[in-house]
């Protein structure tokens, strides 16, 4: 997380802080200022200012945390509390997300110390849970080779994994359709690539269920039927 830009800006923000503080100090003593009574003069003044000031030192070590425990880096998608969206910027005080509306929100750094963080960045996979309703006058045999069918889809899939943990069965018969349920998991950090793999593994679902002579379930056509 150090080597992306907004990284970096906190980095900078939490060194240039130090720096300011450590110079203070060091000037002070080449002066030949008193610390020891410069400090406790300024005792009362000093839990004042640190009182008024507790906001802006809690987002401080938040920032600090953020840098040490890499929960999350500019580029990820999170959840934090109530705000979700893709992070686009770690500062000193604050980080930003930017929403799948294009707004940005404005996260105190403290807020990330005490609320969960889910980040989506960090997946090791996407499960996609698709169901496929059949006409209910639907081929036994034939939904047996669909199930089998997709299932084969999913395993020759170079972009899949978990093939152990795969399936396509019938999940329930209903008094309308034939449900086949199926669970899959893409090997893909990135969701162009997924949507793009799920439309060709759709489509590939579709051509199968043709060749089978299979119908999807259309509540209009069986209505008319009935009729």
């Amino acid at each position: 997380v150090l080597g992306v830009p907004g990284a970096i800006g906190a980095r900078e923000s939490v060194l240039r802080f130090l720096i300011v503080v450590f110079g203070a100090v060091f000037l002070a003593d080449a002066l030949h200022f008193d610390l020891a009574t410069m400090v406790a003069g300024l005792g009362i003044t000093g839990l004042a200012l640190a009182l008024a000031a507790k906001d802006t030192i809690s987002n401080i070590f938040g920032a600090v945390t953020v840098l040490l425990d890499r929960p999350f880096r500019v580029g990820d998608w999170v959840i934090v509390g109530g705000a979700e969206g893709e992070v686009s910027e770690i500062g000193l005080r604050t980080t930003t997300l930017r929403t799948s509306a294009d707004t940005v929100i404005t996260l105190p750094n403290a807020n990330l110390v005490n609320e969960p963080v889910e980040n989506f960045g960090k997946r090791r996979w996407r499960r996609y849970q698709p169901m496929f309703a059949l006409d209910l006058d639907s081929d036994a045999d034939a939904i047996e080779g669909f199930c089998e069918g997709v299932l084969e889809l999913i395993v020759n899939n170079e972009l899949t994994l978990k093939e152990d943990a795969s399936f396509a069965h019938v999940s329930a018969i209903g008094p309308q359709s034939i449900d086949v349920a199926v669970n899959m998991y893409w090997d893909t950090g990135s969701g162009k690539v997924e949507r793009e793999a799920r439309e060709q593994f759709l489509i590939a679902v579709i051509r199968l269920a043709s060749e089978l002579n299979l119908e999807f379930f259309e509540p209009r056509v069986r209505r008319q039927q009935q009729e």
